[in-house]
């Protein structure tokens, strides 16, 4: 690996267009899935999705979706991505033991904000359904959904941020877009929203600290791992 692939850093510009991308991917990939899926099943489109099928929407929703984001910067992938995955036992059980304690304090705090009435995310519809539907919800919660946020957000966006602003400024507008990504899901529920946010930060924060792309990823899965078993 040359000097230049050591210490390369994603283009502002790309890593903005990358993100916008990513967004618009999520949203079509996993809207055509679910189109498709009403369409096999003859299943009218104005009622409410199953579970199975939603499940299925998410996890081949985030599964192209970051595949196509990875395929597009290949660089970034090759030159930083695969070398950071390397990680010391000390941070591999750091990241575990952060993001289990970061989601009990999430949780034991979230008791004294109750959600809005009306808000039934799609994590919720999915949990209630049956077994097929909740294996496919821990793989896109526990797996797919930690691997790709973190390169979007933790690799490229922040690298490309980083290149532009102060590392503080980075940390902090990486995880703004972080938090935005969940609007959708949590619309409404501002604690939730708060709460993505802080855990943007200490996922950043981690990764830079530990110079590596596991950390964020195995932090990040734990906090997903806990929120889905303890909820």
């Amino acid at each position: 690996m040359t000097s230049n692939h050591r210490y390369y850093q994603q283009p502002f510009a790309e890593s903005i267009i990358l993100t916008c991308l990513a967004l618009v991917l999520l949203a079509f990939t996993t809207s055509s899935v679910l189109f498709f899926a009403y369409y096999f099943s003859d299943t009218s489109l104005g009622t409410e999705p199953p579970a199975l099928m939603l499940s299925v929407s998410v996890c081949l929703g985030l599964l192209i979706s970051y595949s196509v984001i990875m395929r597009l910067s290949t660089v970034f992938f090759m030159s930083v991505f695969m070398p950071q995955l390397k990680l010391s036992t000390f941070w591999f059980f750091s990241s575990i033991t952060i993001g289990v304690l970061f989601a009990v304090f999430i949780l034991w705090l979230g008791q004294f904000f109750d959600p809005p009435s009306d808000v039934d995310s799609t994590l919720k519809q999915i949990a209630a359904g049956g077994t097929a539907a909740n294996i496919l919800l821990f793989l896109s919660v526990v797996l797919l959904a930690p691997v790709g946020e973190e390169y979007l957000f933790r690799g490229v966006l922040l690298s490309g941020l980083s290149s532009q602003a102060s590392t503080f400024s980075a940390i902090l507008l990486s995880s703004v877009v972080f938090m935005a990504f969940h609007l959708l899901e949590y619309y409404g529920h501002w604690f939730a929203l708060l709460a993505i946010f802080a855990l943007g930060v200490l996922l950043a924060v981690l990764r830079l600290r530990s110079q590596s792309m596991s950390a964020p990823i195995i932090c990040h899965a734990s906090y997903n791992f806990i929120m889905l078993t303890l909820v």
